[in-house]
């Protein structure tokens, strides 16, 4: 999550700790909440394009949005089991101001 003066930005990242994953097989999206605990906005899910060895990650798609106030995001990543995808919620980030 990143703010600005006026604008609020979530965006989550995801990828494979020890073993490289196939092209599609992991994706994420970012999700903003306002402070006061209300959904403000969530990405759809963007899935991996390219082959990512271990340790590589893949930026999901992020969501933003304008005004003063106080946000923290708490994202989705999904995972191919073989099967379907497995989701996993992020932690959820400590509140920033914009």
């Amino acid at each position: 999550m990143r703010t600005s003066a006026g604008s609020a930005l979530a965006y989550t990242y995801t990828g494979p700790r020890t073993t490289a994953v196939a092209s599609g097989w992991v994706g994420s999206r970012g999700r903003l909440f306002t402070g006061g605990g209300a959904l403000s906005c969530e990405g759809s899910n963007s899935f991996s394009s390219v082959t990512l060895g271990a340790g590589a990650y893949w930026s999901g798609t992020s969501c933003t949005r304008g005004g003063a106030g106080n946000w923290y995001s708490y994202g989705v990543s999904s995972t191919y089991t073989g099967s379907g995808y497995a989701t996993t919620y992020t932690f959820q980030s400590p509140q920033q101001s914009s």
